[in-house]
């Protein structure tokens, strides 16, 4: 038995110009140019105002870091300097304990440990890389110096994970705490590392 085949209809795709005004570079270098035009324009009309210039602000942060100097180096401090002291130490002794057990572990099974967990998970070229870092750290004499900044950057992801994972779920979760979470972290991200 012949079947009759029906004719499949396909749609042509319709490919929409816009004109080259309306193209975003276009746009953008308008707003652009209009923006200079207008500083131009009105820069000595009308200047940035006085009472928006805070000249006292980094006196008031100067002042502020003396303060919490004094308060650390006092024998009677209040729970939040001995909490964040507390805490301060206990990391220290994890860094210090984790700086130990790499140099207890040598630099030939530091370097085959690294190597073998690159490999596994980064590839060989991710492992060839790891292998020139510890060659160079170990021939450049700065094994102990390497060690300790490889310990505290993997204690620093450590505790960056066991904080940032239940956050990140939490946030998730709730719509509530992701707002306002959301303007602490725009916040952070903004502010240079060295700043913390």
């Amino acid at each position: 038995m012949a079947s009759i085949a029906e004719p499949v209809l396909t749609a042509t795709p319709v490919v929409v110009h816009r004109p080259w005004w309306r193209g975003k570079l276009v746009q953008v270098a308008g707003i652009v140019a209009l923006m200079y035009v207008a500083s131009r324009m009105w820069a000595l009309e009308y200047p940035w105002p006085s009472s928006l210039v805070w000249t006292e602000l980094p006196f008031h942060l100067d002042d502020f870091q003396i303060w919490l100097l004094d308060e650390r180096g006092k024998t009677d401090q209040g729970i939040v300097f001995t909490v964040f002291e507390a805490f301060s130490n206990s990391i220290d002794r994890f860094v210090e304990w984790f700086t130990r057990f790499l140099l207890w572990m040598t630099w030939l099974g530091t370097t085959i440990a690294g190597v073998a967990l690159v490999l596994r998970f980064g590839g060989v070229r991710a492992a060839l890389l790891t292998l020139f870092a510890f060659a160079t750290f170990a021939l450049t004499g700065l094994w102990e110096e390497s060690m300790q900044t490889l310990a505290l950057m993997l204690v620093a992801v450590a505790l960056s994970l066991i904080v940032g994972i239940p956050l990140g779920v939490l946030a998730g979760r709730s719509n509530r705490f992701n707002r306002a979470i959301t303007p602490v972290l725009d916040a952070m991200q903004i502010v240079p590392a060295f700043a913390y």
